[in-house]
């Protein structure tokens, strides 16, 4: 049977081993053998759970040379930074402590006050040595022991704001209800340091000597006209040649021309000074100039200037040309300084705020018209056709030989007095008592020519707006306005020269009726006292039945007569 098996070991050298089967090697001996572990069945995937997707290795990125030196470089100047803002720190707190050392007083003390223990300088030196040194401050706190706390907890102080002791400041609009100047100081052109100075005396050319001439005891006769430029007898005492003695005078003589001129008197005011900026207010290049960059004075003068130059570009010069605008920003500004006793100098970045108010006058009144129009000629926005239609014949009717600034514009009677007119001039000139109609009415009494012209181009302009039946806002040029303003203020001129009389008082009834709510002549009767004699009789027989002291009068309650 043995014989059988290694048979069949030779014919199968390779040969199915058991789990535990035992490998002789040839040069071993019987009793050594080694045991070899069987492989583990691999685990049957279920078809439910999903196979795990391989995760790939982590890649280390290496940074390239450029880089490396670049973050090095960062590195190195943080660490820079960062040391000199350290530096800069011990620096400041070491200044900070110098300077509480040298500016707090030594304090004496008492018999019963603390003392304090100083520190030995070298002592003590360990781990919280370098803060010392750093701070230096650290070293000079005193302990001063124990303080009694108080019994009762101590109240809050409360800070009370002090006022400062300031010059009392100027409204901005101060100056705006102040009277009206005369006219021709208004539209003189001449200076301040030429008009108001007085004309120089006509003194006589006589030399000075030490004693008077005798008096006659008839004064000389003067003629009111000067001697003829020809006349062949001049007077004996210019006939001396300048710089002579005549023998009948006394000593001490001076030589005197007398043809030379006299020079002008000195001037008792003030010389014009220069309009300083607000407190705090700091001039930027190509910035746009305002009222409120000055000083309190010179901005209630600046808008006096300008609530002057917008009334008298409506009342004057609606459209003006830049010379005009110039000519009257400067007249405006000298008339403001005049109404309020106050003298400054006039600049240019002046005239540019005062100039500006020209556009916003005009703008103004094209905006009112433009809400007003709706309402007095039943203008209605809508996308309908036939609103559309309504709009756009009815602006063509208005437009028609301008019948929409007439009183009826189907026959076209009352030239100048639709509603719509009388409407935005109460909203635009006389709104308030600070308009420019209340303020200076000396403009529109009787209503200008030129300002009624204005009203009916923008009037016209607004009117143009509704012409396609649709609003159209269209944009408010001078440019475009010059030309429909000649035509309006030629045809006014016109109406006016039909009848100058009746015309006149037409347009003294327009300025009437929109300043008659802020007319401010007070009546005889306002000014009468509420207290006639009777009632004064028993207000002092009542008051001799009194002490006056509250305590000694009894409080009795009493009613009060309906």
């Amino acid at each position: 049977m043995l014989k059988f098996v290694d048979h069949c070991a030779s014919l199968f050298p390779t040969t199915i081993m058991s789990r535990n089967s035992r490998i002789d090697s040839p040069n071993s001996s019987d009793d050594e053998g080694i045991k070899t572990p069987s492989p583990k069945p691999r685990p049957r995937a279920s078809r439910r759970e999903p196979t795990p997707a391989p995760t790939p290795p982590p890649r280390s990125r290496k940074s390239s040379m450029k880089q490396a030196s670049t973050d090095k470089e960062n590195l190195e100047r943080m660490k820079a930074k960062i040391a000199a803002l350290e530096k800069k720190v011990k620096k400041d707190a070491l200044k900070a402590s110098k300077k509480s050392q040298d500016q707090a007083p030594p304090r004496s003390l008492g018999d019963d006050d603390l003392e304090s223990e100083e520190l030995m300088s070298g002592h003590d030196e360990g781990a919280d040595s370098d803060d010392s040194a750093t701070f230096p401050s650290a070293t000079a706190i005193k302990p001063l022991g124990e303080i009694p706390l108080p019994s009762q907890k101590p109240k809050p102080v409360t800070l009370r704001k002090s006022k400062r002791s300031t010059e009392p400041r100027t409204a901005a609009h101060a100056f705006m209800r102040l009277p009206e100047g005369p006219r021709d100081a208004q539209d003189s052109d001449v200076d301040d340091d030429v008009a108001d100075r007085a004309p120089p005396q006509q003194i006589s050319s006589l030399p000075r000597t030490s004693s008077p001439p005798p008096r006659s005891s008839s004064p000389p006769l003067r003629s009111s006209s000067p001697p003829p430029h020809g006349s062949s007898s001049p007077p004996q005492r210019s006939s001396l040649p300048p710089g002579t003695v005549s023998s009948s005078s006394g000593q001490n003589k001076r030589p005197s021309s007398p043809t030379a001129p006299l020079p002008p008197p000195k001037r008792s005011k003030s010389a014009a000074k220069t309009a300083e900026f607000r407190e705090g207010f700091v001039l930027r290049q190509n910035a746009k100039p305002a009222a409120g960059d000055y000083a309190d004075i010179p901005h209630a003068l600046i808008l006096r200037a300008c609530a002057e130059y917008s009334a008298r570009i409506l009342a004057r010069h609606p459209l003006p040309d830049v010379p005009t605008q110039i000519t009257s920003s400067k007249e405006c500004f000298k008339s403001a300084c005049r109404a309020t006793k106050e003298r400054y100098i006039f600049t240019d970045r002046m005239g540019k705020i005062i100039r500006a108010r020209g556009s916003q006058k005009r703008g103004k009144m094209v905006e009112i018209f433009r809400a007003l129009c709706p309402s007095y000629f039943g203008f209605v926005r809508s996308t309908a056709p036939k609103q559309i239609d309504a709009n756009r014949l009815k602006a063509r009717a208005l437009l028609e030989q301008a019948s929409f600034h007439y009183k009826v514009p189907a026959s076209r009677t009352g030239y100048g007095e639709n509603k719509i007119i009388a409407a935005a001039r109460q909203v635009l000139t006389f709104k308030d008592r600070d308009s420019s109609g209340v303020v200076f009415p000396s403009y529109f009494d009787p209503y200008p020519i030129p300002a009624l012209a204005f009203e009916l181009t923008t009037l016209e302009f607004v009117i143009r707006e509704w012409s396609t039946g649709s609003f159209i806002q269209a944009k408010f040029t001078e440019k475009d306005l010059a030309k429909m303003y000649q035509v309006h203020l030629t045809d006014t001129q016109t109406w006016n020269a039909c009848n100058e009389a009746v015309a006149e008082k037409i347009r003294q009834k327009w300025y009437r009726r929109a300043s008659q709510t802020f007319i401010t002549d007070t009546s005889e009767t306002a000014l009468a006292s509420n207290i006639d004699s009777a009632r004064a009789d028993a207000l002092r027989a009542e008051l001799a039945g009194r002490t006056g002291d509250t305590d000694s009068e009894p409080e009795e309650e009493v009613a009060v007569a309906e």
